[in-house]
């Protein structure tokens, strides 16, 4: 978390002021316009020359009707205690902020994020969720540290996020993606498959945890074999087709995408669905390197994507004895199995 002052050369403003009427906020709602509005009033009443990411939080536990001050409030985040947090943290300035107010360059980047969180989530608007979900996203504002010294988890409140906006049936994406049968059974069961190629020059990433290794899995996203077997397992398990579908490698977007990242994705899509993750087993096979340590790692990430507790997730490894690809560490596959419960 980076604690400024008022308005250092780090923090220095986009050019210009911030309108919420420029033509970069057209898709805003109502809501989220107003929040841009309440986060100026909010970097005066500080006396600060900028909009931060602090500034944005406040903007929005105060538009108290939007989905992302709902969200807010039910884990616990009132307006006070923020505001409480923020003046804390940073303090105020002692000078009285002058001229236009603009972004600073981590609220520019949440905007940016609010934008793709848009994207991903087949809207056609971008509302005070979205916000929400890209000031999450960034991470490593005051707004951030602010939420942790609430003591609320980040991942906790993207979970919470998406479960509201699929309650609402605001997903229409999900709905439409692929031709599938709707499965009415309580209880629904997948299997998920990946083998990747181990090349000089890449990340060995597995279950979204960078290992040291001097090779990588080659592949269009971070070719994280563990997470798209797990993946497949869901999708296969909901009847939902395959990660193939919805993250071609044809399509550039991906390109080096973040296998945590579609997993949120997928797990967007199966509660959408109707559906919520019961456990997950999953099989890594490679000679090389052990991946034993970094299991609590795996399981801990997996599980916060995917609103659920380390305990419902269980990943093993093993070799394959010097037999195949894998055996002659010319590549690392994974075999994933899980089952999903109707909400």
């Amino acid at each position: 978390m980076d604690v400024k002052g008022c308005g250092g050369a780090e923090n220095e403003p986009s050019e210009g002021g911030l309108r919420a009427d420029q033509p970069r906020f057209d898709r805003f709602t109502d809501r989220a316009r107003k929040v841009l509005t309440l986060a100026q009033e909010e970097a005066q009443r500080l006396n600060d020359n900028h909009i931060d990411t602090e500034h944005l939080l406040l903007g929005l536990v105060r538009q108290a009707d939007g989905v992302a001050a709902k969200v807010l409030s039910s884990l616990g985040v009132e307006r006070h205690k923020v505001r409480r947090a923020v003046e804390l943290i940073i303090g105020r300035c002692e000078r009285t902020a002058s001229g236009e107010i603009g972004l600073a360059p981590r609220a520019n980047r949440v905007i940016e994020l609010a934008v793709d969180e848009e994207r991903r989530l087949g809207h056609h608007y971008i509302g005070t969720e979205h916000l929400l979900l890209g000031l999450i996203r960034e991470g490593e504002g005051i707004a951030a540290g602010v939420l942790d010294s609430l003591g609320l988890n980040l991942e906790r409140v993207r979970t919470e996020v998406v479960s509201i906006l699929t309650q609402t049936g605001s997903m229409p994406h999900v709905a439409t993606a692929a031709p599938h049968r709707q499965l009415t059974a309580p209880v629904a069961m997948g299997h998920g498959y990946d083998i990747h190629r181990l090349v000089p020059d890449r990340k060995l990433i597995l279950g979204g945890v960078v290992l040291d290794h001097p090779l990588g899995l080659e592949g269009h996203s971070d070719a994280d074999v563990l997470l798209h077997a797990i993946m497949d397992a869901l999708l296969g398990a909901a009847g939902l087709g395959d990660i193939g579908h919805y993250f071609p490698n044809t399509e550039d977007k991906w390109n080096d995408a973040s296998s945590l990242v579609l997993l949120e994705d997928v797990h967007i899509m199966i509660r959408y669905d109707g559906w919520t993750v019961g456990n997950i087993d999953a099989t890594v096979i490679a000679e090389a390197p052990k991946i034993a340590a970094h299991i609590p790692r795996m399981r801990r990430k997996i599980a916060s994507r995917l609103g659920i507790e380390s305990s419902q997730i269980n990943i093993k490894a093993t070799t394959a004895e010097g037999a195949g690809p894998e055996g002659r560490q010319e590549a690392i596959s994974a075999h994933a199995v899980t089952v999903l419960i109707r909400r």
